[in-house]
């Protein structure tokens, strides 16, 4: 590129654009060979990440830069069919500005002289500006229709909508209140977020985390092939124990009232319509527990304990009362480095739902609580050779846990639900997220990074 400097930026809407992707280039080297800054990726990922973003640097109307990198890196490599793949979910990000009312508006527009952005989701604006933006915007660019992609609002409570899962969300805030803009940063649910800048990718210090957004931690819908495997046995009316499903915040009887006999006791045998009425439990639980602060999560799990404790599950208590602390550390570890006029402080935000399977009561209940303090929902699946969470579901209603969070599948062929769940079997499913004696590792597998992004003056 180097070589080819004027070919290069003959083809590019601005001639800052390739030495801003040859400095990028350059420092992302630089850290790959002497940090171990994104060490949470594997070595392949980090290349894919590269690559995507280099592609975002570039945002040409054309595809000159992603044909070109494909064949000088990805051409023939193992790489190759990954890139393809990943290429589809990258291109559908969502893409938002925030211009807050001391927002200043002319570094707005000359920032959009200089890159127009074509593919905004939305434009928040609030109430005391948005007549002079749109005046400005028709102004300088002729652009009198933006009304449709316009959103008016008051207060920034406003703001805290829903983020998309398995979707990179990218915002950019303006404002001279640099105190509150990185509060609302931190607070928003988005990946990456620029304050008064907007994709500022100088000195290789930021990397969209593509991968980490894209890995899912579940699968989305259960197809009806898991019903195959079960056998039509109703439940027997007799003075058995039943043990039934758990979602939406209550206990659930499997919706064709299928059943097995273990040991005198009736299972609950989940369907395929089952599972798909508990991933949505598990979504709308992670929507509502995610965005509770930690001390929220942490009262919830103490409360908890205190209830085990009092029912003589001491051992069970002192987990929770341990691994509570765990959050507290890696939470407030905030990054932040500053390189050639950028500071990128990168926190965590919980992952998502997480399947949960143990056959050791001890190791059920630390995972668990690890997997809860951090802000993601569960979904517990067992048989009659792995732990159930049933004796435990009432007592974390009673201890204030929002509908959703927790939930709870049982399968006779617990190897088809693994599948149907996790898209592999549990095992290997696991091993992504929980490493023995690493608790740094563990949040970070529970976790997805967020990227805060600012301009130094």
């Amino acid at each position: 590129m180097e070589k080819n400097l004027s070919l290069f930026q003959s083809v590019c809407k601005h001639v800052d654009i390739i030495t801003t992707i040859i400095e990028y280039l350059n420092n992302i080297g630089m850290q790959l060979m002497f940090d171990n800054k994104y060490e949470e990726y594997k070595k392949d990922d980090v290349i894919l990440l590269v690559i995507f973003t280099v592609s975002e640097i570039y945002k040409g109307l054309d595809n000159t830069m992603d044909v070109f990198l494909e064949n000088a890196i990805l051409r023939h490599s193992v790489l190759e069919t990954r890139y393809k793949y990943l290429r589809n979910e990258v291109i559908s990000y969502t893409n938002e500005i925030i211009l807050l009312a001391d927002a200043d508006l002319y570094a707005v527009i000359n920032y959009f002289r200089i890159e127009l952005p074509l593919h905004l989701n939305k434009i928040w604006i609030q109430e005391p500006i948005k007549e002079k933006f749109l005046w400005l915007m028709e102004e300088y660019f002729g652009m009198s229709n933006l009304r449709s992609d316009i959103n008016t609002f008051r207060t920034k409570n406003e703001l805290f909508t829903a983020g998309i899962p398995n979707k990179m969300k990218i915002v950019s805030i303006w404002t001279e209140d640099i105190v509150f803009a990185k509060n609302l940063a931190t607070s928003l649910n988005r990946d990456v977020l620029f304050i008064n800048t907007y994709m500022d990718f100088h000195c290789g210090v930021v990397l969209l985390p593509y991968t980490k957004i894209f890995d899912k931690t579940l699968h989305k819908w259960c197809k009806s092939n898991l019903d195959d495997c079960i056998k039509k046995s109703n439940m027997q009316k007799n003075n058995n124990i039943v043990y039934n499903l758990f979602y939406d915040g209550m206990w659930q009887q499997p919706v064709e009232s299928t059943y097995w006999v273990h040991n005198d006791s009736q299972w609950a045998n989940a369907t395929s319509e089952d599972v798909n009425r508990c991933i949505n439990s598990a979504e709308k639980g992670f929507k509502i527990w995610s965005t509770k602060p930690i001390t929220f999560r942490v009262q919830v799990l103490s409360k908890f304990a205190s209830i085990l404790r009092c029912n003589g599950k001491s051992v069970l208590a002192d987990i929770i009362a341990t691994d509570i602390k765990f959050s507290y550390i890696y939470q407030n570890s905030l990054s932040c480095s500053q390189s050639g006029g950028l500071e990128v402080t990168k926190i965590r935000n919980p992952k998502g739902v997480i399947i949960l399977k143990a056959k050791d009561e001890t190791v059920l209940f630390r995972q668990l609580t690890q997997i809860l303090t951090i802000g993601n929902s569960v979904i517990v699946i067992c048989d009659t050779n792995s732990c159930s969470l049933a004796p435990y579901c009432n007592m974390l209603s009673a201890s204030a846990m929002p509908s959703g969070v927790i939930n709870l599948l049982s399968n006779e062929d617990l190897n088809k639900l693994e599948l149907a769940l996790c898209g592999t079997n549990y095992e290997s499913y696991a091993e992504q997220f929980f490493s023995e004696n690493n608790m740094e590792k563990i949040y970070i597998n529970l976790t997805i990074p967020k990227q805060i992004i600012l301009p130094l003056k």
